[in-house]
């Protein structure tokens, strides 16, 4: 009689379990950069809201000192700071994790963000 052999071929559990332990280890990466993503959009929104609620508190009490002007526009500098700050983000987390193609597309939608920035720094002046 012979032995019952093993229906699977020699090496196949070997390379599946491979392929499956590298497709965990980037799922695990996208969860580590979506966590610190979402820490970045929590605190800007909250840093934010703090000083635009104290800022909008301050002209109520006192008027428009340069206090509350100052907290307002911090406020609102902070609020469209978290995007750009989500991006950036991005694409450190995509760099360390060497998803290669992620990197590009994150670091062109970073410099067209900066480009804009520029753009508008430079041409309000002119207007």
């Amino acid at each position: 009689m012979t032995e019952p052999q093993d229906a699977s071929p020699p090496h196949a559990t070997d390379d599946s379990r491979t392929g499956i332990a590298s497709l965990a280890k980037k799922e695990a990466g996208d969860f580590q950069i979506e966590d610190r993503v979402g820490a970045i959009l929590r605190l800007g929104v909250r840093a934010s809201s703090v000083c635009l609620a104290v800022g909008l508190l301050l002209s109520i009490l006192t008027g428009y000192d340069s206090a509350s002007v100052w907290l307002m526009t911090a406020g609102l500098m902070m609020l469209m700071a978290t995007p750009v700050a989500r991006v950036a983000v991005s694409v450190v987390g995509y760099a360390a994790g060497r998803d290669w193609t992620f990197f590009i597309l994150t670091s062109i939608v970073l410099l067209e963000l900066g480009a804009g920035i520029v753009a508008a720094l430079v041409f309000h002046r002119r207007l």
